[in-house]
């Protein structure tokens, strides 16, 4: 404890950090103008992204709402979506049973969990594209 109060009392410490507090300023002088412009940037294309999503979302709902056939081969690609996300949490169950089942190493065991975990996800991913999917035909067929 004596020892870092004697070097926080050492006019070395005190004149290090001086030099390091005037660094740090100069740096950040330098730094902030172009730091700022390649936000900008990062802003002005996030914004045109932002825009052509919204123009590409609005006419995929025009058309819903104006094609029938459109929509109707849309609500399958829905229901397929669906089940591919059952079939793969069915698999995914399957493959948890026979695992608890089979006697397996650690190494096997691992692996089959991993890929059953796999599926899991696999058929989450699928149930959230159906679950966008039915969310903007209901949306286009509301209004």
């Amino acid at each position: 404890m004596h020892e870092v109060i004697t070097e926080l009392s050492s006019i070395r410490w005190w004149i290090s950090v001086v030099l390091a507090g005037i660094l740090i300023n100069l740096l950040s002088t330098y730094l902030k103008p172009q730091l700022d412009k390649a936000a900008s940037k990062l802003s002005l294309k996030g914004k045109i992204k932002l825009k052509s999503m919204r123009e590409a979302e609005t006419l995929y709902l025009n058309k819903l709402r104006s094609d029938k056939d459109f929509r109707v081969l849309e609500t399958f690609e829905e229901l397929r979506f669906r089940a591919r996300s059952t079939h793969m949490l069915l698999m995914g169950v399957f493959i948890l049973s026979m695992v608890n089942l089979i006697e397996l190493n650690l190494k096997e065991r691992m692996f089959f969990l991993g890929f059953a975990g796999a599926t899991f996800f696999i058929s989450y991913l699928f149930y959230e594209k159906a679950a966008r999917k039915i969310s903007k035909i209901r949306k286009a067929t509301e209004q």
